[in-house]
């Protein structure tokens, strides 16, 4: 970000000097073009005093006089190019010059004795042979202001863009470091409601720990205060296995509520993975009559295939246990124009409650008897470790259930 902006500064100083080159080329030209003018100016009644190669030095003094006055010219020369000064108006300043060539017209064959001074008068002398050279000198006045004010637009617009910079780079750190206090401030929030997670964690973990290690402790002092007989030996050993397995499941969900596990990233075929659960689930649905239908082609996506096999599994098994009989359930697979990928479960159960949907991926948040509501706590642990998103929509007419998985572009 700091080299950009250095880049931009240093771009926007080359601009201005740039600006200002440009700038005060056009003034200094314009100052010339109007020297030549006012030059070509001079010329023209400096010509009507010199004919026929003669002039009057106190009428051509006079003319130029008049015509620097008129011109605004701080001085006006004609001189034999190189030699001596013919006649001359207004004095020297430490300003512009300008000079050309010269040439009033001179009779042909022209000698002392070939043209009489006719009816020329008295002060009248013949032009000096050589060349004559016309100049002119101009006040730099109006060129320096506009030089000056050049010069302050550049100072002024260059510091007030890179004000403009180091203002944004100032708010923009301001806005960086806002933005990190706050990342630390939700993640100080994200710890305790960690905290507060772990906490409900370990009462239900001892709730649903105590009533099974209950039945399993009063089938066995009832196996060994009574020897009954064989059948009743293999119901009650039948019965703390039953147990056990559910403790065991039990805790195997609390740990992995409480200390995921890393992310093993393979390419997943979706499709193939849905069609694969639907299959496994064909005994569940043949017990209601219900359908339950893949759509959508096959999209490979970077997941954790057991995380990922974990979260359909208790998605598509919820909408199960949810509809009643000859009901249907969807799993459709969809891509956006950005290359992202969605997966809907769709159900026509009865929906969920409208009190528990705002808890509904909390644990303990459950509307099934029976259900210790870490299932859809599971599946937001999944999709926010492969960082996808998991909400829940409700399907419309006050039945039905849409879950909804969006996984970025893989």
């Amino acid at each position: 970000m700091y080299f950009a902006l250095a880049a931009t500064l240093a771009a926007v100083w080359t601009w201005q000097v740039l600006d200002l080159r440009a700038s005060r080329n056009e003034h200094r030209e314009e100052h010339r073009g109007i020297g030549v003018a006012l030059l070509g100016a001079t010329e023209g009644p400096a010509l009507r005093e010199c004919r026929g190669g003669y002039y009057d030095p106190e009428s051509l003094q006079a003319t130029l006089e008049q015509t620097r006055a008129d011109l605004g010219i701080a001085q006006v020369e004609l001189r034999v190019s190189g030699g001596e000064t013919l006649a001359e108006a207004g004095a020297p300043v430490d300003g512009s010059r300008f000079s050309k060539p010269f040439l009033p017209p001179r009779p042909r064959g022209r000698g002392p004795g070939a043209h009489g001074r006719g009816g020329l008068g008295p002060g009248t002398v013949s032009l000096p042979d050589g060349e004559l050279e016309l100049s002119i000198e101009l006040q730099d006045t109006i060129l320096e202001r506009k030089l000056a004010a050049d010069t302050r637009r550049f100072l002024v617009t260059a510091t007030a863009l890179t004000l403009a910079l180091a203002a944004f780079a100032f708010f923009w750190r301001l806005r960086d470091r806002s933005l990190r206090l706050t990342a630390h401030l939700e993640a100080s929030r994200e710890r305790v409601r960690g905290l507060e997670y772990l906490g409900r964690i370990g009462a239900g973990l001892a709730h649903e720990t105590r009533n099974p290690l209950g039945v399993v402790r009063g089938h066995a002092q009832r196996m060994h205060e009574k020897a009954g007989s064989e059948e009743d030996v293999r119901r009650g050993a039948a019965a703390i296995v039953e147990e056990t397995d559910r403790t065991l499941a039990r805790l195997d969900e609390f740990l992995m509520l409480s200390r995921p596990a890393p992310l093993r990233s393979v390419p997943l075929d979706l499709h193939a993975l849905l069609t694969e659960l639907a299959e496994l689930l064909d005994p569940d649905l043949a017990a209601k009559n219900a359908s339950l239908e893949v759509r959508g082609r096959s999209v490979s996506v970077m997941a954790d295939r057991d995380q990922a096999r974990r979260l359909f599994l208790n998605l598509l098994l919820n909408s199960v246990q949810a509809v009643e009989e000859g009901g249907e359930i969807v799993a459709e697979i969809s891509q956006d124009e950005r290359g992202g990928t969605r997966v809907r479960i769709i159900d026509d159960g009865p929906g969920v409650p409208a009190e528990i949907r705002d808890s509904l991926f909390e644990p303990y948040v459950t509307r099934r008897a029976g259900g210790t509501g870490l299932g859809l706590a599971l599946a937001k642990q999944v999709t926010g470790a492969h960082n996808w998103t998991l909400r829940y929509d409700p399907r419309g007419q006050d039945r039905g259930t849409i879950m909804t998985v969006e996984m970025g572009p893989s």
